[in-house]
C-alpha cells in the first residue's frame, strides 16, 4: 500500500502511466498474425460520396498507409491518443484524478476492445471515433469554448459516417437542434441544424448511393433471420417478397467470384466478399426484390411488429454487449488484462444510469447529465439498428457500442463524484486589520 501511495502521489504519474499503457497496447499486437479478411480489401478503397464499398473515415486511414503493418499501428496509435486523451479529461473533473486515470487506461486496455487493433475492419478506429466524440461532447457541455467546438465538429464527423447505422446519432441531434430552434423562435441553434441537416443528407446519399453493403445485409438478415421463423416468412411472401421453392434449406456461402454475372450485375457484391448461397438459390427474382424492395418492406415489418423487433433486439444483447469468449472473430491479440475488466453491461448501465439520474439533481451538472442522457439515448438507437439490420457476426457489429456503454456510465460516475478540492478564505481573511 505505502508503494502504491507513493506512485498515486508521483507528480510524473500520469506521463508514466501513458507510456505504460501505449507499450502495453503495443505489445499485444507485436507478433501476431494480422486479421486480414474477406471484406478487408473493401475498407482499402476510399470515396467521399458512397462510390466505394464502406464509409469514408476508416478507409481514409487505410488507404493513406502503403502497408498491413502500418495500418495495425495507426489503429493502435489512435486508439492510444484517445483513450489517454479521455483519461486526462476525465481526470481533471476529479478530486481523485490519479486513480480516475488509471481506471480509464485499464479499461482501455480490455481484451474486448483491443483485441480489434489486430483486425483490417472498421471496429478499432470505430470505437476510438465514438470514444472521441464521448469525450469531446462531455467538454463541450462544461465549457464551450472554440477549441473544444472544433474538436467535437471533427469527432462528430468521424464518427457517425463510419458506419451507416451511425447516421442514427445525426437524426437524433437534427431532432433536438430543430425542437431548440422552433422552440427559441430561431434565436438557438442557427447554425448548427443546417449544418447537422447536410451532415445528414451526405450520409445517407453516400449509403444510398452504395448498393452493394446495403443488399449483402439484407441476404443475411433473410438468411439468419427471417427464412428461419415461419411467421416472418409467411409475413415477407405475402408483402412481395418471392417464395423460392426450397430456399429456407439453403445455408452457408459459396466462394467469392463464383456467382452467375446476372446476379453480380443486379446486387453489385463486393468481388472480395463470399456470398450467401441464398443469392444463386434465389436467382434474379430474388435478387431484384432484394434490391428495389427489401429494405422497404423489412422496415414496413418492423413498424407493423414492434414488440417482434424489441424482443430479437433483448435477445441479442447479453451475448453482444457482454460476449463470453472471442470465438465469432479469430484475432490473436496478447493482453494480461481479464475480460471481467470490461463487466457485465448490465451492471455498467445500472451504475451510469443512477449517476446520471444524480447529475440531473444538481443544477451544476444537470447540463452534463442531460448531454449523457442524449448520448445513452443515440447509442440504445444504433445498437437497436446494428442488431436488426445484420443477420450475422452481431458481437462484432455491436462491440462499438458494448464499448461506449462502460465509457458514458464511467463518465456519469466520475461527474457525479466529488470535484477537486478549493480553497475557501479563511474568516479571519475578510476581516480587517486591528
Amino acid at each position: 500500500m505505502r508503494r502504491l501511495n507513493s506512485l498515486l502521489r508521483n507528480p510524473h504519474f500520469s506521463a508514466v502511466l501513458s507510456v505504460v499503457y501505449v507499450l502495453t497496447r503495443v505489445s499485444a499486437i507485436v507478433g501476431q498474425p494480422i486479421g486480414v479478411f474477406p471484406d478487408s480489401p473493401s475498407y482499402l478503397r476510399l470515396s467521399f460520396t458512397g462510390d466505394a464499398e464502406r464509409m469514408w473515415p476508416v478507409p481514409a486511414v487505410f488507404s493513406a498507409l502503403q502497408t498491413d503493418g502500418t495500418r495495425i499501428l495507426a489503429n493502435v496509435a489512435i486508439g492510444c491518443v484517445i483513450w489517454i486523451f479521455m483519461a486526462f479529461t476525465l481526470a481533471q473533473q476529479s478530486r481523485y484524478p490519479r486513480s480516475v486515470f488509471a481506471v480509464v487506461l485499464l479499461l482501455g486496455l480490455s481484451p474486448q476492445v483491443i483485441r480489434y487493433d489486430l483486425a483490417l475492419l472498421s471496429e478499432s478506429l470505430g470505437i476510438s471515433f465514438a470514444i472521441f466524440l464521448v469525450v469531446s461532447s462531455i467538454r463541450i457541455a462544461k465549457e464551450r469554448t472554440t477549441p473544444n467546438l472544433v474538436m467535437w465538429i471533427v469527432a462528430f464527423v468521424l464518427c457517425v459516417m463510419t458506419r451507416p447505422t451511425h447516421l442514427i446519432i445525426v437524426a437524433i441531434c437534427v431532432l433536438v437542434s430543430t425542437v431548440v430552434f422552433v422552440q427559441s423562435r430561431g434565436k438557438r441553434m442557427v447554425f448548427a441544424t443546417p449544418a447537422l441537416i447536410l451532415i445528414l443528407v451526405w450520409g445517407y446519399a453516400t449509403v444510398n448511393n452504395n448498393r452493394s453493403v446495403s443488399n449483402l445485409n439484407m441476404y443475411t438478415v433473410l438468411m439468419d433471420q427471417i427464412l428461419r421463423d415461419d411467421n416472418q416468412y409467411n409475413w415477407f411472401v405475402q408483402h412481395g417478397m418471392p417464395d423460392i421453392a426450397g430456399i429456407r434449406t439453403i445455408d452457408g456461402y459459396d466462394y467469392a467470384g463464383t456467382l452467375p454475372v446476372e446476379l453480380v450485375d443486379i446486387i453489385e457484391l463486393s468481388p472480395d466478399q463470399a456470398p450467401p448461397a441464398i443469392i444463386r438459390h434465389g436467382g434474379s427474382e430474388l435478387a431484384t426484390w432484394v434490391k428495389d424492395h427489401g429494405w422497404s418492406t423489412y422496415l414496413r415489418w418492423v413498424a407493423s411488429h414492434p414488440s417482434d423487433a424489441v424482443q430479437i433486439i433483448t435477445q441479442r444483447a447479453d451475448f453482444t454487449l457482454s460476449p463470453s469468449n472471442d470465438d465469432f472473430l479469430p484475432l490473436s491479440a496478447k493482453t494480461v488484462i481479464p475480460r471481467w475488466i470490461f463487466g457485465s453491461w448490465l451492471i455498467w448501465c445500472t451504475l451510469g444510469c443512477g449517476a446520471i439520474g444524480l447529475l440531473l439533481l444538481q443544477p451544476a451538472t444537470r447540463k452534463t447529465g442531460k448531454t449523457l442522457v442524449l448520448m445513452s439515448l443515440a447509442t440504445c438507437a444504433v445498437f437497436a439498428a446494428s442488431v436488426t439490420t445484420s443477420g450475422i457476426e452481431h458481437q462484432r457489429h455491436s462491440v462499438t457500442v458494448a464499448a461506449i456503454i462502460r465509457v458514458l456510465a464511467l463518465c456519469a460516475i466520475v461527474s457525479v463524484m466529488p470535484k477537486r478540492f478549493t480553497r475557501r478564505p479563511a474568516e479571519s481573511d475578510g476581516l480587517p486589520s486591528q
